[in-house]
């Protein structure tokens, strides 16, 4: 089959990776100058800041068939540092590509504009294993000489990530703000806060992050959020940190005229300089954007940051299965989770694996939604994984027929600094150590184990 695979971030690259392995006619759309995705620092639609650190160890993050492990990292980047920074996660992508030649499948600086379903000559039946789907027009633009092409492929498989539409939420008052205001996803380095009373609206991972960072050179930093993930920042009262210049407040209701800023509790801070939107993302697919209405669940709509109706975060079940979603889920381990799924639907393009009918996929989405409802998480929340990303990769690995499981060091060194990473927020970078997980961790890269289970 010919396959358009829809950015070369992690998943795109495992995905081209799959599909070479089982002999299809991949082609990897680039919109940047380079492979990487968020991770390559500086193109624009990158989430990295300069001194961003991985939250999860190399080893751990580092695809099933090259191993992260320090001596490539020393290799690759001379950064052999457990929680590495983001420059050698892009060297790593970087190499990963080379590796398995990814760059024959590559177009760089190549900008999809639209994505369409060919339906002519193709009939839905929803009462039979999806094993056909749509051929599918895709619309490109090459973003240095602005030619544009248009191809058919026989599968189109979505990889473009979401962490490049920053989501800012519509705070009272936001406008008439005097000071400055940036998302995150802008942030780069903290001499710009230097002296300053700096409000950070968020405390997840990069708010957490980049609140502790600036602290070193601000005034004050006030970190307003629903809640906290960090355990020692959520039972402070006073000031902490550092500089004992940090304080916590309830979420943000409104934005003032005269720089101050009012808390849900009713609680006001004056002189704020600037605001830090550490507020996440929106999952975006303005490619695919009027294929909604083409008919029911063919073409799945976006709904409060969830994809709707996709059977285990993948296939929608009305064009499954040359329609396909990577890399949606989070607050997991990416990396090996993309080679997963992309074995799934390698297989099942190639005719190894095969989906349920149309309408028990659908079926099957609805009752997650229901159980997930009644468990109390949000909407926007239909994507976030946590930890039951390890049965999420068992089955997908079963569903694949070409992988075995991961091995069970994965989840053993996420758990073990995961814990650690609560009970030491400050320094887990730099203080993590397991000596039993991690020597099972060696003894694993020692033997170079086969992540295949079949290759053909």
């Amino acid at each position: 089959m010919e396959v358009a695979v829809v950015g070369a971030g992690a998943a795109g690259l495992a995905m081209t990776r799959a599909l070479r392995v089982a002999g299809h006619k991949a082609t990897l759309l680039e919109r940047n100058h380079k492979v990487g995705g968020t991770w390559a620092y500086g193109t624009g639609r990158s989430a990295m800041y300069q001194s961003l650190r991985t939250n999860l160890p190399r080893e751990v993050m580092g695809f099933w068939e090259l191993p992260f492990d320090a001596k490539l990292a020393e290799e690759i980047n001379h950064d052999t540092r457990r929680y590495c920074g983001h420059e050698t996660v892009q060297a790593y992508l970087e190499r990963y590509a080379k590796t398995f030649d990814l760059e024959r499948n590559l177009q760089l600086n190549t900008k999809v504009e639209r994505c369409r379903p060919i339906l002519d000559g193709w009939k839905c039946q929803w009462d039979e294993p999806a094993t056909e789907g749509p051929r599918w027009e895709v619309k490109t633009i090459h973003e240095m000489t602005r030619e544009e092409k248009s191809h058919t492929y026989d599968a189109l498989v979505i990889c473009n990530g979401h962490y490049s539409e920053p989501n800012v939420p519509e705070v009272e008052g936001r406008q008439e703000f005097p000071g400055q205001q940036i998302h995150s996803h802008s942030y780069r380095e903290n001499s710009a806060f230097a002296g300053k009373k700096v409000l950070v609206v968020g405390a997840m991972a990069s708010g957490e992050d980049i609140a502790r960072e600036v602290a070193k050179v601000a005034l004050e930093v006030h970190v307003a959020a629903r809640r906290f993930q960090n355990n020692v920042w959520a039972k402070e009262h006073g000031p902490f940190g550092e500089l004992q210049n940090i304080h916590k407040h309830p979420i943000l209701k409104q934005l003032c005229s005269d720089s101050s800023v009012v808390f849900d509790d009713g609680s006001t801070l004056h002189a704020v300089d600037s605001i830090i939107w550490s507020t996440g993302y929106e999952v975006t697919f303005p490619f695919l954007q009027g294929c909604e209405d083409l008919g029911p669940n063919l073409v799945p709509r976006v709904v409060d940051n969830r994809v709707e109706h996709l059977y285990e975060h993948v296939f929608p079940p009305g064009s499954a299965p040359t329609l396909s979603f990577l890399g949606l889920l989070w607050k997991c381990v990416p990396f090996p989770m993309f080679e997963l799924q992309a074995a799934w639907v390698t297989s099942v393009l190639s005719g190894r694996a095969q989906l349920p009918t149309r309408n028990q996929m659908l079926a099957a989405v609805k009752e997650y939604y229901a159980h997930r409802e009644q468990e109390g998480y949000p909407k926007r929340h239909t994507h976030m994984i946590g930890d039951d990303q390890w049965q999420y990769n068992d089955m997908l690995a079963k569903y694949s027929g070409s992988m075995y499981p991961l091995p069970k060091w994965r989840e053993n060194l996420y758990r073990s600094q995961s814990f650690f990473r609560k009970t030491h927020p400050d320094d887990y970078r730099e203080t993590y150590v397991d000596n039993e997980v991690l020597a099972e961790v060696e003894a694993w890269f020692a033997n170079g184990r086969s992540i295949f289970a079949a290759r053909n």
